[in-house]
C-alpha cells in the first residue's frame, strides 16, 4: 500500500493505483473478489477516482465490475428474503404440528381406545423429529388396531430416521399389505431399500408409487437420485424436473437437479437449480 501511495504522489491520475489501494484496503486480490464484496463498490471514493482517470478499456472493465457487484448484492438480498420466508414457514409448520398434537391429545382425553389420534400424535412427532416418541405413539395405535395401515407407515418412517432400516422395511411392507393403494409407503419402502443397497427393489418401489400417484413428487425425486448415482444424468434430470414441476418449492429436488446438471457440464442450469434450492 505504501508503494501505491507513492505512485499517486507521483501521478495523482493513476487509475490503477487508486484501484490497487482500494483492493488493498478491502483485502481482495482481483476484480472478481471486488465484485463480490457486500457493499456497493460504486460508492467507494477510491473506486470512483479509478473510474474517473481510467482509459476507455479500463472504464468498461470497471463498469462491468459495478454491474456484477450490484447483481451480487441483489442476490444476497434475495437470499436473505428466502431464508426469512423459510424460517417463517418452518415456524408456522411447527406451530401447526404443535396445535395438531394438542388436538390429538384432547381427543385421547375423551377416548384413549381409539387408534386414529394415537397415530396422529405419532405422525406429528415424526415431523418434529422426536422419533422415539413417534414410535411409542404409533405402536399404541397398532396395539389398538393392527389392521390400520397408517401407523405402520409412520412407524416405519420413525425407524427409517433412526437408521433401523430393516425394521422400517418390515413396517412399510405391513402398511402395503393392509393398503396397497397408498403411494406413500411404497415410496418410503423404496428409500429404506436404497439405504441398504438394494437399488433394484428401490427402483421397483418408486415406480409402484408413481403408478399409484403420478403426482407423488418424492418418488420422482428419489428416482432422480437413483439415476444420478448410476451415472444416467439425462434420466436424473428428467425425474428431478418431474418432481419440481409437481412441487416448485421442493428444495431437495432442485438441489438434486443442480447436481445432475453439474455432472452433465451444464453449469448455468446447475447454478440456477441450486439457487432455487436455497
Amino acid at each position: 500500500e505504501r508503494y501505491l501511495e507513492q505512485a499517486l504522489r507521483l501521478d495523482p491520475e493513476n487509475s490503477r493505483a487508486y484501484l490497487g489501494k482500494l483492493m488493498a484496503e478491502l483485502r481482495v486480490h482481483d476484480l472478481d473478489e471486488l465484485s463480490n464484496i457486500r457493499s456497493p463498490i460504486g460508492e467507494q471514493k477510491l473506486f470512483r477516482r479509478a473510474v474517473e482517470f481510467a482509459d476507455d478499456e479500463e472504464k468498461l472493465t470497471l463498469e462491468k465490475c459495478i454491474e456484477l457487484n450490484v447483481a451480487h448484492i441483489e442476490a444476497m438480498k434475495q437470499e436473505r428474503i428466502k431464508h426469512e420466508q423459510k424460517r417463517q414457514e418452518t415456524e408456522a409448520l411447527e406451530k401447526k404440528y404443535d396445535e395438531a398434537l394438542t388436538a390429538f391429545r384432547n381427543a385421547l382425553d375423551r377416548d384413549r381406545n381409539y387408534a386414529s389420534p394415537w397415530n396422529g400424535v405419532g405422525y406429528a412427532y415424526n415431523y418434529l423429529g422426536d422419533y422415539h416418541a413417534a414410535i411409542e405413539n404409533c405402536q399404541r395405535a397398532i396395539n389398538l388396531d393392527a389392521e390400520y395401515a397408517a401407523p405402520w407407515n409412520n412407524l416405519g418412517y420413525a425407524y427409517d430416521k433412526l437408521k433401523n432400516f430393516y425394521k422400517a422395511i418390515d413396517c412399510y411392507s405391513r402398511a402395503i399389505e393392509l393398503d396397497a393403494s397408498d403411494a406413500a409407503p411404497w415410496s418410503n419402502l423404496g428409500n429404506a431399500y436404497d439405504e441398504i443397497g438394494n437399488h433394484a427393489k428401490a427402483l421397483e418401489c418408486y415406480n409402484r408409487a408413481i403408478a399409484l400417484n403420478p403426482k407423488h413428487a418424492a418418488a420422482w425425486n428419489n428416482l432422480g437420485y437413483i439415476f444420478t448415482r448410476s451415472g444416467d444424468y439425462d434420466n436424473a434430470v428428467k425425474y428431478f424436473r418431474k418432481a419440481v414441476d409437481i412441487d416448485a418449492k421442493y428444495a431437495v429436488a432442485w438441489n438434486g437437479l443442480g447436481y445432475a446438471y453439474n455432472f452433465k457440464g451444464e453449469f448455468k442450469k446447475a447454478a440456477d437449480s441450486f439457487q432455487r434450492a436455497i
